[in-house]
């Protein structure tokens, strides 16, 4: 695979991106596992709804604050060692989360994931916008959408299972999480020894600035490129809608059968992840070379509004598997799409800063997604999903009316490399 700058292909083989997805596998195969535990594990040592809510909003606050900066970071010294600390964080977060005893552990275990989660994570993508030709960026993007579902439906699963197996007086949710942070490692080891650079040499390190990355010039600047403020737009209130279902559903399933617990909650995600490994692997490639970029979104957006609405009509555990059949098959085909346009609208040598300012105000979105969604859902357990629903159906609406395409972006390239830099939207510090 290959890309074009400043007349020169930079080439990177399928199987060095193999490599990519899997330590992106195995990093989102540890988080999984802590998925199903963390609601139970939190009320556990004394929390209450409220602080809770706190508890995974801090996850996401962390995320917010240093998305940006990685990926400025990462276009300044390459992907790779960034991918390495974020590794290398998450398995002292998985660590620290099986030895907390008190809830303020807790807190510094979930702050600690935030933080190098936001690493791998955004880098990850801008990996694959410096590794793949316009035209089969959606595909590999939907290939590390396949690399989330199998984290996602393996390892809600495996930590729901583990939490129910008693090892050497071990609480129920310490084993999950020192399994989890020896996946870590075992990353760390893999990625360490096998994972190439992919950006490369004369792209590093453009210029300094010391613009702040969500400040209106720089998002003056953002607005200069095609598409680019609306795709951001749209992610923001995508994961607006879909976080508060995310923090909100353990809540609302054990309303709506209160046997269920962190297991059957690990079951409930793993079922989800495996309909998203079927719509990223399989369906989101024919369907975007029949459809197109655009339409593919919609229908995602659609699909995943109609399951948030029979999720408020669900009255039995086979009832919330069938109405988590639409939600997850949306959302299989909405997120890469809209990477893939996204990716397609800025210059190459931007793509980890302003692929971290998504990351950044996704994050952003998932600090106040939840708050809303538990404060809707102390007047009605249903009125969250009712809301997201609405609100999907407006972004649809949004992008139907004024989203444009842009086939690829290197007809600018050869102005943007010389005349500014990712740095330059980058998170001051």
């Amino acid at each position: 695979m290959g890309d074009i700058a400043e007349g020169k292909v930079i080439t990177t083989s399928r199987g060095q991106l193999g490599l990519l997805f899997l330590a992106v596998f195995i990093d989102l195969l540890g988080f999984g596992i802590i998925i199903p535990l963390l609601p139970f594990f939190a009320v556990e040592l004394g929390a209450s709804a409220f602080v809770y809510t706190t508890l995974a909003a801090s996850y996401s606050i962390m995320q917010f604050i240093f998305a940006p900066l990685w990926g400025r970071i990462s276009d300044r010294v390459g992907r790779r060692p960034i991918i390495l600390i974020g590794i290398f964080g998450s398995f002292v977060g998985f660590l620290l989360f099986g030895l907390s005893y008190e809830l303020w552990m807790l807190f510094a275990s979930r702050i600690i994931a935030g933080i190098f989660t936001a690493a791998t994570l955004t880098t990850a993508q801008a990996y694959i916008a410096d590794s793949t030709p316009p035209q089969k960026r959606a595909a590999a993007f939907g290939m590390l959408g396949v690399a989330f579902g199998l984290g996602f439906a393996f390892g809600p699963v495996i930590g729901g299972f583990l939490s129910t197996v008693h090892f050497f007086g071990m609480s129920d949710f310490a084993l999950p999480s020192f399994f989890a942070a020896g996946l870590s490692l075992i990353n760390l080891v893999g990625a360490s020894i096998w994972l190439p650079e992919s950006l490369p040499d004369e792209l590093k390190g453009k210029t300094v600035s010391k613009k702040h990355s969500l400040s209106l010039t720089e998002l003056g600047r953002i607005r200069s490129y095609p598409n680019v403020a609306l795709i951001i737009a749209s992610f923001a209130l995508i994961t607006f809608a879909f976080s508060g279902f995310e923090v909100i559903f353990a809540l609302f399933a054990n309303h709506v059968n209160s046997s269920i617990q962190a297991s059957t909650i690990g079951y409930i995600l793993g079922y989800v992840g495996l309909i998203v490994i079927l719509g990223q692997g399989a369906i989101i490639r024919p369907m975007v070379s029949k459809i197109g970029e655009k339409r593919t979104i919609l229908t995602g957006l659609i699909l995943t509004a109609t399951g948030l609405v029979l999720l408020t009509l669900t009255d039995s555990l086979i009832s919330i598997f069938i109405a988590m059949t639409p939600l997850a098959l949306g959302v299989s085909l909405s997120n890469p799409a809209l990477n893939s346009a996204l990716s397609k609208s800025i210059p190459r040598d931007q793509q980890g800063s302003v692929l971290g300012t998504n990351q950044g105000m996704s994050s952003l979105m998932r600090i106040v997604g939840p708050l809303f969604a538990g404060a809707l859902f102390e007047i009605d357990y249903r009125l969250p999903f009712i809301a997201s629903a609405a609100l999907l159906v407006l972004v649809s609406m949004m992008l139907l009316r004024s989203l444009r395409f842009v086939e690829t972006f290197e007809g600018m390239e050869s102005i943007q490399l010389v005349s500014t830099s990712a740095e330059e939207l980058g998170y001051d510090i």
